[in-house]
């Protein structure tokens, strides 16, 4: 996987294109995926299940888009798993 830098083209303050954003997410919802799984407690999988967590902290990616400050795709996969890290704490203190 490359994760190395990837500036942006020249005349563009955004590092990547809606598309090129869309695929980048879409790239690492499998590690997001793996990463949620043994995170939920038994007790909190009747309430929600890994894809459900995954699916929320992605959309709560979509909607702070603006906000995402990074340039690479190691910065791009290090704030989606701290977005992960929230929704997982939230919904731990939601059931607990």
């Amino acid at each position: 996987m490359d994760v190395g830098p990837h500036p942006p083209p020249a005349g563009r303050d955004a590092p990547w294109t809606d598309d090129e954003w869309g695929r980048m997410v879409t790239r690492f919802r499998p590690t997001l995926l793996r990463l949620a799984a043994p995170a939920l407690a038994a007790g909190v999988r009747g309430k929600a299940d890994p894809e459900d967590v995954v699916q929320d902290a992605l959309l709560v990616a979509h909607a702070n888009r603006a906000r995402f400050a990074g340039r690479t795709e190691r910065e791009l996969r290090a704030w989606l798993r701290r977005i992960l890290a929230s929704r997982l704490s939230h919904l731990f203190r939601r059931y607990y």
